[in-house]
């Protein structure tokens, strides 16, 4: 339905002009001609807007009003033949037409896939504070603070799409000082690992126990270790591992002091295995046994001999 009240030819002409932006064709400043295109191209802009609320919310981002009130004012538009169309968008101050200019914006940088800079900040927040705030991950944390402020100080202002540019030079140098950490941790989990074997050296049970237990000790340590992503994944998956490495260090000294008091000899002294073949045959071999046993031999008064032969 036509407006009875007839708007004056400036509302008309502003009305025009701003549809004429909005819908990219040109629409004449009469009252008929701006229902017509409000019709036509309103339910276009809040279908391709329709989802940007979801996003701003989940995004923690402002400007979820502005989707609300843009739907409720174009169904209200839609529900009257957009015979309010006129006064709407003709009036000195139109919100409408604000709201979906500044919709556009946002679409428009989502578009250009802003909107997953923007998640993966706030991920780097939520995560990072989680992090154990000693060591390489409490530097970490201390390194980006700046930048995490930053961010939320940007991403407050309703126009956060203009910052685009620097957002991306934070995310980018928070990622080089995440990778700077899983390199740092990586070097600190290696030098434990291949430092395993003097570690173990200082429990006096573990020079009692084989060769091959030995081994089957250190193996079991090196299978935890990780070479991890450059990432927040690969700085978690590092996280856990040292602590499966120095839980299994602990199992490990534990199982050794525990195995070595059950096979204490008739004395009370702790008992050592070495092994030796069924049968020799080289001098070479035998000379080998007899240092072996004489290397022994000053070690008697602090544990027992089990030999195993074969």
């Amino acid at each position: 339905s036509v407006r009875i009240d007839k708007p004056n030819m400036e509302v008309l002409a502003f009305a025009a002009k701003r549809l004429t932006d909005l819908s990219g064709e040109q629409v004449n400043p009469t009252e008929l001609s701006i229902a017509k295109t409000a019709m036509e191209h309103l339910p276009k802009l809040q279908k391709r807007y329709a989802t940007l609320g979801e996003k701003l919310l989940r995004l923690k981002l402002p400007g979820g009003d502005k989707i609300e009130l843009i739907n409720n004012k174009i169904d209200f538009l839609l529900d009257t033949d957009a015979s309010e169309a006129p006064i709407i968008f003709g009036s000195e101050q139109s919100e409408l037409y604000d709201n979906l200019n500044w919709s556009k914006e946002v679409y428009l940088a989502f578009e250009n896939d802003f909107d997953i800079t923007i998640g993966t900040l706030r991920n780097f927040e939520t995560e990072i504070k989680i992090l154990p705030a000693t060591g390489p991950t409490g530097n970490l944390q201390v390194d980006v603070s700046d930048e995490i402020n930053s961010v939320n100080q940007k991403l407050t202002n309703k126009n956060f799409f203009n910052d685009v540019a620097e957002l991306q030079t934070i995310k980018s140098s928070i990622e080089d000082k995440i990778s700077k950490t899983v390199s740092v941790m990586l070097e600190d989990q290696n030098e434990r690992l291949n430092g395993a074997n003097s570690e173990f050296e200082v429990i006096p049970a573990w020079r009692l126990i084989t060769a091959e237990e030995k081994q089957n000790a250190l193996s079991l340590l090196q299978n935890i270790a990780v070479e991890p992503t450059l990432d927040l994944k690969g700085l978690r998956n590092l996280i856990n591992a040292q602590t499966d490495i120095t839980n299994t260090f602990s199992e490990i000294k534990k199982r050794i002091i525990s195995e070595n008091e059950k096979k204490k000899g008739g004395g009370g002294k702790p008992v050592k295995s070495i092994n030796f073949p069924s049968r020799i045959t080289s001098r070479a071999e035998l000379d080998a046994l007899v240092a072996e046993l004489k290397a022994q031999q000053d070690s008697l008064d602090q544990y027992e001999l089990e030999i195993t032969i074969g």
